[in-house]
């Protein structure tokens, strides 16, 4: 792929990309200028050791700081990152540069927040649990295509991912909120359709929009059991937020849809409810 020209004004579109344009030629001429002024007083320094440079921004990347994150946060540009760490044309890492970007990269602390932009990879235990619960309400991944506009492919991906794209995350957020509102049922999705959607999720041990408390939180638990049920041991589900979706008005098949389990648990953990309270 054709790296883009760094933007006109700018010292290395006319230096090594032979821009001849007056603000290219203006900042070639206030190159010279400084560097003939700090000459005089004895303070020209051209360049930087390559090497400490490299080495910080291993440390950066080892602390989650991205390529992108550091080029945003040093503005320098992604040709000086990659003439600095991998080299470039054939020509091994470089063994200077600039000072005054050495000293901008240098100055990026590996406690600071990097800069997000939408192509930067952060933690997708949101993304991957919201992809999860969708499933397991009984939305296969062939219909969540359309509602969340990401290829099947990927959707697949990212039921598993640990990082992924923030426009990526925040895509699949904002378009959560409506898809898990909605029964699959009412919107195309046929019954056999839906079920193995299900069986899917239960297989791989997904859990419903119910279960998180934060759903975004990497340390928080599901708090309904909805492993798939095995031999003498059925699925298990929250009685109480049974009882409470109860009392909100939703019928069987809406919670077995909100929690991401069958309509038969639902019907069991009522019978359980009513069970309790005719023994108090």
């Amino acid at each position: 792929m054709t790296r883009p020209l760094p933007p006109h004004g700018t010292l290395s579109r006319g230096k090594y990309h032979g821009c001849t344009c007056e603000p290219c030629a203006e900042a070639q001429r206030a190159y010279a200028r400084r560097r003939y002024r700090q000459m005089g007083y004895g303070t020209w320094q051209p360049t930087h050791d390559a090497d400490p440079v490299r080495e910080h921004i291993k440390t950066l990347r080892a602390a989650g700081h991205t390529m992108n994150s550091i080029r945003v946060d040093a503005d320098v540009s992604a040709a000086t990152l990659a003439r600095i760490v991998y080299g470039i044309n054939g020509k091994p890492p470089a063994a200077s540069l600039a000072i005054a970007s050495a000293q901008r990269i240098l100055a990026i602390k590996p406690t600071d927040r990097p800069s997000l932009t939408p192509g930067s990879r952060v933690d997708a235990t949101g993304t991957r649990r919201r992809i999860q619960a969708l499933v397991a309400m009984g939305w296969p991944v062939s219909h969540l295509e359309g509602r969340l506009s990401i290829h099947r492919r990927q959707l697949i991906h990212l039921t598993h991912a640990d990082r992924a794209a923030i426009a990526t995350v925040e895509k699949v957020a904002e378009r959560y909120r409506l898809v898990h509102t909605l029964d699959p049922l009412q919107h195309d999705v046929p019954q056999q359709v839906s079920n193995f959607a299900r069986s899917v999720a239960r297989r791989n041990g997904w859990h419903g929009p119910a279960a998180w408390e934060d759903i975004d939180d990497p340390a928080c638990e599901p708090e309904i059991d909805e492993r798939p049920a095995g031999p003498g041991r059925p699925e298990q589900i929250d009685d109480e937020r049974v009882r409470l979706l109860v009392r909100d008005g939703h019928s069987n098949s809406q919670i077995a849809v909100r929690l991401g389990c069958s309509k038969r648990a639902v019907e069991r953990s009522r019978r359980r409810t009513k069970q309790k309270k005719a023994a108090a």
